[in-house]
């Protein structure tokens, strides 16, 4: 029985993974990582245990680069350092050519446009008994308000819906829990939250985690994203287990193991057995 036998009984009809190809040429670069280490430990200074050593990329306005390897390998510390949530011991990071880094707090990497859909969308995204539009716009109400004081109703109404629209997010309304949607629309609506910021390099980690197979190809496809997202941000993603389904036409960074180097490597030839190989010592 093959793979894609096995998605068919799972989800009731075939599902094919189609890469669209992105139309024009990268811009300039939009993210610069230029020798980021980082230890373990407690603050991550014990540099004789090395989670990152040395890690260098450059991500260009509408480029889509892809993180692959095992659990432990180092994509989600990375992604981590660059948005801000832990600090590193070594390194600098450029962010729309200004010199951003270390960052001291996910507000700092905000700020410079930075936006992270994180790995565990439950512990570390969802407010999960809170509305879908709070968890939707809290991010955003700075640029919502009037005269500085009230939120525009009209505004962040019309920004749930375009969203809605935007990613096929299945809710009765934005008043109910996010808690009450399915892992899928629960993570559009954290996609949908980071998007609507604006940002200049968009980091998704981990995007189709706890989601159906059947819903992998438009929940978090190259397809979501809007015009306007794909000609001006660095599109970051930090892939797992199902990568070679999830990179429609991005550069590959293949992470071999802790205190390694990544590896770029042809988006084309990549497959599960190939990161394997990446980790063998």
């Amino acid at each position: 029985m093959s793979v894609d036998d096995i998605v068919r009984l799972m989800v009731g009809q075939d599902v094919e993974f189609v890469r669209k190809p992105l139309t024009g040429e990268p811009g300039e670069v939009m993210l610069s990582v230029q020798g980021v280490s980082r230890g373990s430990g407690e603050g991550g200074h014990n540099l004789n245990e090395t989670v990152l050593r040395d890690m260098s990329i450059d991500v260009r306005a509408g480029e889509i680069v892809g993180f692959a390897g095992l659990v432990g390998a180092g994509r989600t510390e990375l992604a981590r350092v660059i948005f801000g949530a832990d600090g590193c011991d070594e390194g600098i990071i450029y962010v729309n050519g200004r010199q951003a880094s270390p960052f001291k707090s996910p507000r700092d990497g905000i700020a410079a446009g930075v936006a992270l859909v994180p790995e565990d969308r439950k512990q570390q995204a969802c407010f999960l008994r809170h509305s879908i539009r709070w968890n939707m716009t809290l991010p955003s109400l700075g640029r919502l308000q009037r005269w500085g004081m009230f939120i525009d109703d009209r505004a962040e109404t019309q920004l749930i819906q375009d969203y809605q629209k935007r990613l096929r997010i299945k809710m009765a309304n934005d008043s109910v829990a996010i808690g009450t949607l399915s892992g899928g629309n629960q993570q559009k609506v954290i996609l949908a939250r980071c998007m609507a910021l604006k940002p200049k390099v968009l980091i998704v980690d981990e995007p189709t985690r706890g989601i159906d197979v059947g819903a992998d190809t438009t929940a978090i496809g190259s397809d979501i994203a809007p015009p306007e997202i794909k000609k001006k941000i660095g599109n970051y993603k930090v892939l797992g287990k199902r990568a070679e389904q999830m990179i429609p036409n991005a550069r590959l960074v293949v992470f071999p193991g802790r205190g390694h180097a990544p590896q770029m490597e042809d988006v084309a030839d990549f497959n599960s057995t190939l990161v394997a190989e990446l980790h063998k010592p």
